[in-house]
């Protein structure tokens, strides 16, 4: 006779668990495969291992001014203790031009020790127009930077949520983007690069990015959350956290007082230990990437961020048999 777990394993097969919306469930049939029921069923093992979190911060701290990394400064950031560092592909200061030169420009750091976290821009969708030559013209200039991640062994690319013109709903702008950006999401998995939509624009909440993301429906675009961003718009990480839940691809970190002015990690009014125990409540292991108000605060903010989401055992609850009523 098989055991328990066997038949909690064979019973669970049939079936796969597709996220919505909070409080919502939907199965979906999938082709029979055995699985490991211990995994599939954490409370089995008695304990569940919480994973740990990477943390990053942006490059512009180490980057000089011909936009190459400082081999000092990459140093200093491997034995400060940091897993990557956040880049910008396109900015203000075009740190990094979207062709062949940025592989060579930025090899260093994989020579270092240090990942890159992620290839972050100012790229989005343009606005609906006759003329396609802009909708074009970004799509390539996105299409070279997630080969240039590639390259580079970055797994994510962050990109602006669409801006919504008057006379067109969040809704219509989600449609409008996904007609646009599933090419370049079928490009990235090809590349094995995840695109991560940022909290911007009208999709500055929760429920909207979530909402736009649905309609994407395409394993290789996710969500990037930044909490300032979030907590201006009025959100709390209590609410975007569980909403995105694994949606959630990339964090962006930093403290401020409460009119948003900027200071050290732990001296402002933010909820930053909030929302890292909320990423923790969902298993988030991807990368959390602290903006800090000085390089000097690099050290400190990274002993406080690893001593506030070290992994733990967590106990899990007991099952009590139910009594049977004959």
């Amino acid at each position: 006779m098989p055991g328990r777990s066997d038949s909690l394993a064979e019973a669970a097969e049939p079936f796969h668990i597709r996220q919505t919306l909070p409080g919502q469930v939907v199965l979906a049939v999938q082709s029979p495969r055995r699985i490991d029921p211990t995994a599939r069923h954490p409370y089995l093992a008695g304990q569940e291992h919480r994973p740990a979190m990477k943390f990053a911060f942006p490059a512009q701290l180490l980057i000089d001014a011909t936009g190459a990394a400082v081999p000092a400064d990459l140093a200093r950031a491997k034995e400060l203790g940091y897993d990557g560092v956040e880049i910008p592909a396109l900015g203000n200061h075009n740190m990094i031009a979207a062709d062949e030169t940025l592989p060579l420009r930025f090899g260093e750091l994989r020579g270092a020790g240090i990942e890159i976290a992620c290839l972050t821009t100012s790229l989005t969708m343009p606005p609906r127009a006759r003329d396609r030559g802009p909708r074009d013209t970004m799509a390539s200039g996105l299409r070279r930077i997630i080969d240039a991640a590639a390259e580079l062994d970055c797994r994510l690319v962050r990109i602006d949520a669409p801006f919504v013109p008057r006379g067109t709903t969040p809704a219509g702008a989600a449609a409008d983007m996904a007609n646009w950006l599933l090419p370049l999401a079928d490009r990235a998995g090809q590349c094995s690069v995840t695109i991560v939509v940022a909290n911007t624009q009208s999709f500055r909440t929760a429920r909207p990015l979530w909402t736009l993301l649905e309609t994407i429906d395409h394993p290789n675009v996710g969500a990037s959350w930044d909490l300032l961003d979030g907590l201006r718009a009025g959100q709390s990480p209590h609410v975007a956290v569980p909403t995105l839940n694994s949606r959630m691809q990339y964090v962006r970190l930093a403290d401020a007082d409460h009119r948003f002015q900027s200071r050290n990690l732990g001296e402002g009014d933010l909820p930053v230990r909030d929302v890292l125990d909320r990423l923790r409540g969902i298993g988030y292991a991807g990368y959390i990437t602290y903006a800090p108000l000085t390089p000097d605060d690099l050290g400190p903010a990274l002993h406080k961020l690893k001593e506030w989401t070290k992994p733990q055992l967590v106990d899990k609850p007991k099952r009590t048999s139910v009594p049977s009523h004959k």
